[in-house]
């Protein structure tokens, strides 16, 4: 295996009988995916630590004395609950405004967690300009009991729920926007970090919104930095089934090529209605088949010349991407490039 040339296989998939077309993957020595040193080749990361150091103590909450109900909205109902927090919709009282509000159950209130807090806070607030962003409001301090809490605008759909009343291209709509926001937000130095199904929700005319910064961070700092040179948090890995195959080779890789891929796999899920694997790892059997190292019926190989011009091994990801809609392959193609020093927003 380790003989293989790390230069560029391209695989040339013939027609199908139920697909007019499939299309060529350009896929880059899929086994040098095996070594830690894959990812980080391919990483740019800023040399100055500017963004990377946050003053906190400037992040100000708007201090609640009593309680939320009695000072801010009126209660209406939870919406969601997790091991962390818990999500619920309050009738403001300033405004009458619908909104949602994130309260979080921290273990020892320590500077970390309540760090944690102002990030997502303030990234969220940093791109609630953004049309497919959902705007973060306000945050809130109930310092007696240590409680914190993320204010944001409701969005009532779920696009997870709707998915099978949208149409193919009315789905295509909505990823494209999605990219357009993703594209701004990574203009300001944001990545997501959790970009999933359930994370988009729908406005009543079907504009897609983002939800929950909780693992977004700015993408340029390193987690091992020295402590004088960052103090934001680097991020969580986010959901397992979208994150990209570097993430199992590396601890530094490129957070918003990360966030491309997880849009790819969004989009899949939109159209096939299923995961295309479990993980994009080699530890994963599905994940095997699409790198062309093994197919289903257990047995390995490896293409042994730069151009195979027949779907062995190789045409699985052919197939994953000829389940969408033509109109959109070529860009899911892009935001799914095995090598994410090739992966890249549509335009």
């Amino acid at each position: 295996l380790l003989d293989i040339p790390s230069s560029v296989v391209e695989y040339r998939i013939k027609p199908s009988a139920d697909r007019s077309f499939l299309p060529v993957m350009r896929l880059r020595n899929p086994i040098a995916l095996v070594w830690p040193t894959y990812a980080v080749a391919s990483i740019h990361l800023a040399t100055k630590a500017s963004s990377c150091v946050l003053d906190y103590t400037s992040i100000l909450p708007r201090p609640i004395e009593v309680s939320i109900s009695a000072e801010y909205g009126e209660f209406i109902r939870t919406i969601g609950s997790g091991s962390s927090a818990t999500v619920s919709t309050y009738r403001r009282y300033a405004d009458n405004k619908t909104v949602a509000i994130k309260e979080y159950r921290l273990p020892s209130c320590t500077t970390d967690e309540t760090q944690e807090i102002k990030l997502e806070y303030h990234l969220g607030a940093m791109v609630s300009n953004i049309s497919s962003m959902t705007p973060t409001l306000d945050l809130l301090h109930f310092s007696s009991a240590c409680q914190w809490y993320v204010v944001t605008e409701h969005v009532p759909y779920s696009l997870m729920d709707l998915r099978l009343t949208l149409g193919p291209q009315e789905l295509v709509d909505i990823i494209l926007s999605l990219e357009v926001g993703i594209h701004a937000m990574h203009s300001l130095g944001i990545s997501h970090g959790d970009i999933k199904l359930e994370n988009v929700l729908l406005t009543s005319d079907q504009k897609p919104k983002l939800i929950d910064f909780g693992s977004a961070t700015f993408h340029r700092c390193r987690v091992d930095a020295l402590e004088a040179e960052t103090n934001v948090a680097p991020g969580d890995y986010g959901t397992p089934a979208y994150l990209p195959p570097e993430v199992f080779t590396s601890l530094e890789y490129d957070r918003a090529k990360a966030d491309l891929w997880a849009l790819g796999v969004l989009a899949y899920v939109l159209f096939a209605g299923r995961m295309p694997w479990k993980l994009a790892s080699l530890r994963d059997s599905r994940w095997r088949e699409v790198l062309g190292i093994e197919v289903a019926d257990s047995h390995w190989c490896v293409a042994p010349k730069p151009i195979v011009t027949h779907a062995i091994c190789t045409s699985e990801m052919a197939q994953v991407v000829g389940e969408v809609p033509e109109t959109i392959r070529d860009t899911i193609a892009r935001w799914l490039e095995i090598d994410p020093a090739y992966r890249s927003h549509s335009s």
